[in-house]
């Protein structure tokens, strides 16, 4: 089985979708330089397991600034989200030869800082 994994839980991604499965339906070659904020933000906002001082409960996975990403679209249970993973080496190829297959959404543990 394909998957995909996460290491926070996104805003953009369905009510409880650990262990769910999505099908794969888009895939395109990016640069982050070149997007908006607002599809940058949406694409990276994720709940905060811990609420800190000014009381915000989300915050945003850090991305560079610039560089080559791929852009995937996915469906799950009527939900479509977008995830964005670094392009590198034969990744373009990967997931285009995976289009309209399902992956498995994976939690994984978030690192201790």
């Amino acid at each position: 089985m394909n998957t995909i994994r996460f290491s926070h839980s996104y805003l953009k991604l369905p009510p409880s979708w650990e262990g769910k499965k999505a099908t794969l339906l888009f895939v395109r070659e990016i640069e982050l330089e070149r997007q908006n904020e607002q599809f940058l933000t949406y694409d990276t906002q994720y709940y905060k397991i811990e609420v800190d001082e000014d009381y915000s409960h989300f915050d945003l996975y850090p991305l560079p600034k610039k560089g080559k990403y791929l852009l995937l679209l996915f469906e799950c249970e009527g939900t479509v989200f977008t995830t964005l993973r670094r392009s590198y080496g034969s990744k373009m190829g990967y997931y285009l030869e995976r289009l309209n297959c399902e992956f498995e959404l994976i939690k994984i543990e978030e690192e201790k800082k």
